[in-house]
């Protein structure tokens, strides 16, 4: 399993980035994973996989700074293209192998909704709501699997915020391994950059459970809001510098 961070999403998204800078400082990579850097170029997919690049490999892509007015096709585009976007890390699992998903043999039912005073099913649903990729699980097999708008199953999508799962779980992992004694320390203790601001007396549990209680504009229509500050910093040269100073300004 390979794994692109970070991705984003709302105020848990500080809380988690300020971790992972604390996980960066403190501990490096955890030993049971290797990383290589991806670079933003458009053909530099071989980190990525040694035998197939992701597809579609989009030959136009979005300027990242415009995130927030991106129409819903260039959305599409841009979520498949998250990794040639934004430079990041690829975390390769350490030896071990993926868990096979096999197909579930009965097929799935079908299923019925209703809606304006139709009844709509799952297809209905799928063009709808312009759905890119949809899997349905039942004890471990595979019910349905459907991709739309163009992606397929070698289809690299945005993990949003699945990235704070993978986050939490590294912690735990410096935490087992002794690199971190409590998470019950405060984060001003890996970060200093952080007393004085908001943050200070914030533990790495708060964190990691978004329950710091710093306040957190999330207007997507507001050029100004802190989430629109924070899409600028992810698309420029030092993200991580530039969410430093937007955290502690």
């Amino acid at each position: 399993m390979n794994a692109v961070l970070p991705a984003r999403h709302g105020a848990a998204v500080i809380a988690m980035t300020l971790i992972t800078i604390v996980l960066s400082a403190i501990v490096g990579m955890p030993s049971a994973f290797a990383t290589t850097t991806v670079e933003a170029l458009p053909a530099r997919c071989a980190p990525l996989d040694d035998s197939a690049c992701p597809e579609p490999l989009d030959a136009q892509l979005p300027d990242p700074k415009d995130m927030l007015i991106w129409d819903p096709a260039t959305r599409v585009v841009g979520f498949r293209n998250t990794y040639r976007l934004y430079p990041g890390d690829v975390f390769h699992a350490g030896g071990g192998l993926p868990y096979p998903l096999p197909k579930r043999l009965a097929p799935m039912p079908v299923v019925h909704y209703p809606f304006g005073g139709a009844r709509l099913d799952l297809t209905d649903y799928l063009h709808r709501q312009r759905v890119t990729g949809l899997l349905i699980l039942k004890n471990g097999q595979i019910a349905y699997e459907y991709y739309g708008q163009g992606n397929t199953d070698r289809t690299l999508w945005t993990s949003r915020s699945v990235a704070k799962s993978v986050v939490s779980t590294l912690m735990g992992m410096a935490v087992k391994e002794g690199f971190v004694d409590s998470l019950e320390t405060p984060l001003t203790r890996y970060l200093p950059e952080l007393k004085d601001s908001a943050w200070d007396g914030v533990s790495l549990r708060q964190a990691l459970q978004h329950t710091s209680g710093i306040a957190w504009n999330e207007n997507y229509a507001d050029p100004d809001s802190d989430f629109s500050h924070l899409t600028q910093c992810e698309a420029g040269p030092n993200a991580y510098d530039c969410v430093m100073h937007l955290v502690t300004s």
